[in-house]
């Protein structure tokens, strides 16, 4: 997901402080996997992935954020299954904080639309990745309308198996590696941790 078109342009407009001082940031990714499980599979089953949406939809949104972000300090979360006729959750809300201060909102549902946007609201105006990451929109402070940014249109996995060959060949590190990915998974586990007890974990 942080290989996609909009969210790249995001990573660089926020550099250039193009919405000025990021205040906040919420996204969702969510689908209807959820109406279609059955208590025969895995994803069926907390003990096997624990916070289903969180973990398999909202990890890419966590990683994607930390691209944009850094560091995540706190977690604080809250779980339900409110549909699925299984012993697992289908919604789940999650409050972050990253080490620099910035608060965040992650949604990821099971059983509802496909539905993926990021939204990074600051002083000067707000990004909007939509559709998927296909689209892009700004909004300057002072305006209610949004004006679509130009993205070029990536097929983020051939991108992501590009670089895993490069990475082979010419033995580099990858973009995101295992220790990115254990940063990830950390979120979603202290989010499991939070619903548990009520309470914000800490990281």
């Amino acid at each position: 997901m942080r290989r996609a078109g909009p969210n790249r342009k995001i990573k660089e407009l926020i550099k250039k402080g193009v919405i000025g001082k990021i205040i906040s940031v919420e996204a969702n990714f969510s689908h209807e996997a959820g109406l279609r499980l059955k208590a025969s599979q895995w994803r069926s089953k907390n003990s096997l992935c624990p916070a289903l949406p969180l973990t398999q939809l909202g990890v890419h949104i966590i990683d994607t954020l930390r691209y944009f972000f850094g560091p995540v300090k706190k977690v604080y979360s809250i779980m339900k299954r409110m549909y699925i006729p299984v012993d697992n959750k289908d919604v789940t809300k999650t409050l972050v904080e990253f080490k620099s201060g910035l608060t965040g909102y992650i949604g990821s549902d099971y059983v509802v639309p496909y539905t993926s946007y990021i939204n990074v609201y600051g002083t000067k105006g707000v990004l909007s990745s939509e559709k998927s990451g296909e689209k892009l929109y700004l909004q300057k402070t002072g305006s209610v309308e949004k004006k679509e940014i130009p993205i070029i249109k990536v097929d983020t996995l051939l991108k992501e198996l590009e670089e895993f060959a490069d990475c082979i060949r010419r033995k580099k590190k990858p973009e995101v590696d295992g220790n990115e990915g254990l940063a990830n998974l950390m979120v979603v586990r202290a989010a499991i941790e939070s619903n548990k007890t009520n309470k914000p974990v800490f990281i």
